[in-house]
């Protein structure tokens, strides 16, 4: 039996598993060898999963995974693309790791029985995070949860998402940073992410200052400098 030992998840892989509730339906979308649910399974936290990817290729590894740690009758491998051949009822937690915010919003945009509050995305986006957090709540999705992690030397942003026809207020800082504009304190990696942004802010500034974009460049300058406080304000010792 030493192969159905249960082995650690990446640090980003655990964060996105402390967002999946207990006892649920689980759908991980882009699942590539299925590590997420087959520890989810093999600790008892999922009721069934559904392990989705649109290439052949990482699904036999997947379904080899899930053989080898003898979790076949909870987590069960399907060829998609995106959700297109996921039903709702199949599931109550859907993960969607590792895809850029652009695809990741995507995906949910074209799932209408997502829109339902009684849904749990788990998301992790590897870019466009100002554009995916905006247009989450453009379109009634309520970011409950949100936090930084460092995994394999890369800072990593999980968000734990809902529909709502209630979405809670957001500050000026949001879409750059999310709800750790709510932070009274910062730890160093939600520090070290803050200052990501503001170097990336000041690439696209130099940009808008380049172009002659003065408007913009004005608004930016804005944000950057309140980023600056924000962080200036909760990280005396830095």
């Amino acid at each position: 039996m030493e192969n159905k030992r249960v082995f650690k998840l990446s640090p980003r892989l655990k964060l996105c598993s402390n967002m999946v509730r207990s006892g649920t339906k689980l759908v991980d979308v882009g699942t590539d060898h299925a590590y997420l649910p087959i520890w989810l399974a093999m600790n008892g936290i999922i009721k069934s999963a559904i392990a989705a990817d649109l290439r052949d290729g990482p699904l036999k590894i997947a379904n080899q995974n899930i053989l080898k740690y003898g979790v076949e009758n909870i987590v069960k491998v399907r060829l998609s693309d995106g959700l297109k051949k996921i039903s709702s009822e199949e599931a109550e937690d859907i993960v969607i790791a590792g895809m850029g915010g652009n695809l990741i919003f995507d995906i949910i945009k074209s799932t209408n029985w997502l829109k339902d509050k009684n849904k749990n995305m788990i998301i992790q986006p590897m870019s466009y995070f100002k554009e995916i957090r905006e247009l989450l709540i453009l379109n009634s999705y309520d970011i409950y949860e949100e936090k930084i992690v460092l995994s394999e030397g890369k800072i990593y942003v999980v968000m734990r998402v809902g529909y709502s026809e209630k979405i809670s207020l957001k500050g000026d800082l949001f879409p750059y940073i999310g709800l750790l504009e709510n932070s009274e304190k910062l730890n160093v990696i939600e520090y070290s992410y803050i200052e990501r942004e503001i170097r990336n802010l000041n690439n696209k500034l130099f940009g808008f200052i380049s172009m002659g974009l003065v408007n913009e460049a004005d608004k930016l300058k804005n944000i950057i400098e309140k980023l600056k406080e924000f962080i200036n304000e909760r990280n005396k010792d830095f």
